[in-house]
């Protein structure tokens, strides 16, 4: 492959759980991909298998100290220097809903160091960014199945353990706003809401990832929230097309994207149970109970097309077949890749099918 007929494409947070397909599918759809990750809360052994492909490459660089791409060899090899990069993508946060307190020093500097230095380096290279903005920046509507649009005003609380997270989203999305304004960056913003899909840490605060661990071992678990709380579910191979898609063609936005269709937790629950055939014990104990925001699509769908069409039956089985099969390295940093059973392998292939499909009808073969 000749890495000069290729974008070079950044994305930064590459490690984690919705970096690290992203990379993936731009890998596999020829682009000369340079993943930026620190490992805070990513994980290598979720790119372990790309790093032996050519139009990939990792830089081990935390992006809240300064970074100059052209005294790193892994960026020589795509001669950024003198091609550039086309394409941002800038992920790059602690996510981990268990662990504010661990990484709230981090994601603080997260929200306003590393996407003032993503976006320097856009000036520098003229490029695209895409910023992965989240639904927090809602902050927690007033009534359950309450469908937030992007020109509605949260309220968030800047003094809680969640604002190094909640508050920096919202003074990260301030700093596109004034950097596509005063220097002319083609950035977008992406608000994403719930994601879920192989590859999710158990033991860190997923739901989804805790609910199929106990189903797993069929072991009691206790969820701090009520049985009919509303909640929607996007699967990451979704979300990827969305990203695609407003990265080709939006324009500043922000975009919501997510599932719209709500679900009681209840349902969840069952779904899960009636998936893995377990009969675990889970209690609903309310102590920390709160309403979260529905996506409307409405701009997505008028400008894009874009909906999420993965029923979350289907999204929960082929979860449910990679937890299976790597569930004792989901919080470890170990990742079984190379397994021959084609069995195990096959969700994993269907997982970059459709993703894979939307590209060639954005960018050709």
């Amino acid at each position: 492959m000749d890495k000069k007929n290729n974008k070079n494409v950044i994305v930064t947070g590459g490690a984690g759980f919705i970096g690290s397909h992203l990379c993936e599918s731009l890998v596999k759809n020829g682009f000369n991909v340079l993943c930026i990750d620190n490992f805070s809360s990513g994980d290598e052994s979720y790119i372990n298998h790309l790093l032996q492909l050519p139009n990939f490459e990792l830089i081990n660089h935390d992006l809240t100290t300064e970074i100059n791409l052209n005294e790193h060899r892994e960026a020589k090899k795509f001669d950024i220097e003198f091609l550039g990069v086309s394409q941002i993508y800038h992920l790059a946060c602690p996510t981990s809903p268990g662990n504010y307190d661990k990484f709230a020093m981090s994601t603080l500097f997260a929200n306003y160091h590393a996407t003032k230095k993503v976006l320097d380096m856009a000036v520098d290279y003229n490029s695209k960014v895409l910023f992965s903005s989240s639904s927090v920046v809602y902050g927690e509507p007033e009534k359950e199945m309450t469908y937030v649009k992007e020109e509605d005003l949260g309220i968030v609380n800047n003094l809680d353990e969640k604002a190094c997270y909640n508050e920096g989203k919202r003074f990260s999305e301030s700093i596109c706003y004034y950097y596509s304004k005063y220097k002319g960056v083609d950035v977008k913003i992406a608000r994403v809401f719930s994601i879920y899909g192989p590859r999710m840490k158990i033991k860190n605060g997923r739901l989804i990832a805790d609910l199929l661990n106990s189903a797993m071992d069929n072991k009691p678990l206790v969820l701090d929230c009520k049985k009919e709380d509303i909640r929607s579910y996007c699967y990451i191979n979704d979300l990827l097309e969305a990203f695609y898609v407003i990265m080709e063609n939006g324009s500043f936005g922000p975009y919501n994207v997510g599932n719209p269709s709500p679900v009681k937790m209840i349902e969840v629950l069952k779904t899960i149970k009636d998936l893995t055939f377990s009969d675990f014990k889970c209690t609903f104990t309310e102590k920390n109970h709160s309403k979260k925001p529905l996506p409307d699509l409405s701009r997505v769908k008028k400008e894009f097309g874009w909906f999420p069409l993965t029923p979350i039956e289907k999204g929960f089985k082929e979860t449910i077949a990679f937890t299976k099969a790597n569930r004792n390295n989901l919080n470890i940093s170990s990742i079984n890749y190379n397994n021959n059973n084609t069995d195990d392998e096959a969700p994993e292939n269907d997982i970059n099918s459709k993703s894979n499909n939307l590209f060639k009808s954005i960018f050709g073969n």
